[in-house]
């Protein structure tokens, strides 16, 4: 983290969250980061490898913001999916961002589904 806070030398003060914002870290830190790099000062620091790769089926399953699969008459009940099977992306995708979307709607369609299990037993 030392090294890293040492090359995200540049000014913070154009940090944007919603754009490429050209932030980047000092030249020669390996790997480079292009944007967004902003010193880590403030705890607790989580980070997840990633690998972007191409594993998409551009146009899967729907499922809506709770993770419910989504029949022709809306969610079907106690039914969920999340991950690769869900069609998010139709046509294009940002990489490395399968594995995020897995694990925030992995979580969501977990809860959800327990608690229909709960309601229905």
């Amino acid at each position: 983290m030392n090294a890293y806070n040492a090359a995200a030398t540049s000014d913070i003060s154009a940090f944007d969250a919603s754009r490429t914002d050209g932030i980047q870290t000092a030249p020669g830190y390996a790997p480079p980061k292009s944007n967004w790099a902003r010193p880590l000062t403030r705890p607790p620091y989580l980070a997840w490898p990633l690998i972007g790769a191409v594993a998409y089926t551009f146009g899967g399953i729907a499922t809506n913001a709770d993770a419910q699969v989504l029949g022709k008459d809306g969610p079907i009940p106690g039914l969920y999916a999340t991950g690769e099977i869900t069609g998010h992306f139709h046509g294009t995708a940002p990489n490395a961002v399968a594995m995020l979307r897995a694990i925030v709607f992995g979580r969501i369609a977990g809860r959800k589904a327990i608690h229909s299990a709960i309601q229905n037993a």
